[in-house]
């Protein structure tokens, strides 16, 4: 694989390597960063070809870990020093959670981080990405087509999501909970910024986990760590409304609405139904329409 990324991506990258960090999204309180060698990558365009996306989203996906490093994280009085694992993950876990921002350092980079804030919310509002937000696959196209041959400036959003979220804005903050892997971040976050969605962390996929699994530890986390309300949404693939039924019943009065958009027909709607009113919880169906292109607002 790691053959693979340098191929494909020594027509965009080139010069000597060096450290990146990159901050990954946590439902806990626990501040956790990824150190890897630095991609000197193209900005994304429409005008993109094929090779230019798929080299850029491999080499996102996949990129050289730099294990060992050492990493600094400093809260006020607070400070932690530990180093990268086998692939260049490190984790910083404060005994008391800090109330303000993380100086995350490695090197010469550093990174001001937000130590899980959204967990004193009275209520959190949690999205799923693909399929929900974002139109997975275009009709007569494979379903890795957006993942690995489009980019943040192709891919199609859902027209009537967005005024949702903005109205959930209101009621706390909008987290993105995704089985898109993590090193996607970058490009699902210019999406979304040129969607004009509401602001929230991504909480995305390591690509060794399950999606299922990755979904159901991270609810499970943000119902540990926070004593919020929920307001879920998702769609009829990926198994989440069976995650999003068994994690009502698992924490009775604390799902406030669950929004499913139906992407897979009748007799599977006619299951969801069946799940959601089952575990006790409001839920709207939100259909499959046209969506509209990047950056259009409804």
């Amino acid at each position: 694989m790691r053959l693979l990324t340098a191929l494909l991506t020594a027509s965009l990258w080139s010069g000597v390597a060096a450290a990146e960090l990159i901050p990954i999204d946590q439902p806990g309180p626990s501040i956790r960063v990824r150190v890897v060698e630095e991609a000197y990558a193209v900005a994304e365009t429409p005008g993109d070809g094929t090779l230019v996306n798929l080299a850029r989203q491999v080499s996102w996906i996949f990129p050289v870990p730099l294990p060992g490093s050492p990493v600094t994280c400093q809260a006020e009085e607070q400070m932690l020093e530990v180093r990268s694992d086998w692939r260049g993950y490190a984790e910083c876990r404060f005994e008391q959670a800090p109330d303000g921002l993380v100086t995350v350092t490695q090197g010469k980079d550093h990174l001001e981080l937000s130590s899980a804030a959204w967990l004193k919310a009275a209520h959190l509002t949690v999205s799923d990405l693909d399929d929900t937000v974002i139109r997975w696959s275009p009709p007569g196209q494979d379903a890795l087509h957006n993942v690995l041959l489009q980019n943040s400036t192709t891919r199609l959003l859902y027209p009537d999501v967005l005024p949702l979220l903005r109205e959930s804005a209101g009621q706390g903050p909008v987290l993105y909970l995704s089985a898109s892997p993590e090193g996607l971040r970058l490009s699902l976050s210019r999406l979304l910024e040129r969607g004009g969605f509401p602001q929230g962390p991504l909480l995305l996929r390591d690509v060794l986990t399950p999606p299922e699994q990755h979904k159901m530890q991270a609810l499970e986390q943000l119902a540990e760590f926070s004593g919020a309300t929920f307001t879920l949404l998702g769609d009829t693939t990926q198994q989440d409304p069976e995650i999003y039924a068994a994690f009502a019943r698992r924490h009775p009065g604390r799902v406030s609405h669950v929004f499913i958009r139906d992407v897979s027909g009748r007799q599977r709607w006619f299951e969801t139904s069946q799940l959601l009113e089952a575990a006790g919880v409001a839920y709207t169906r939100l259909d499959s329409s046209l969506p509209l292109p990047a950056g259009t607002n409804p």
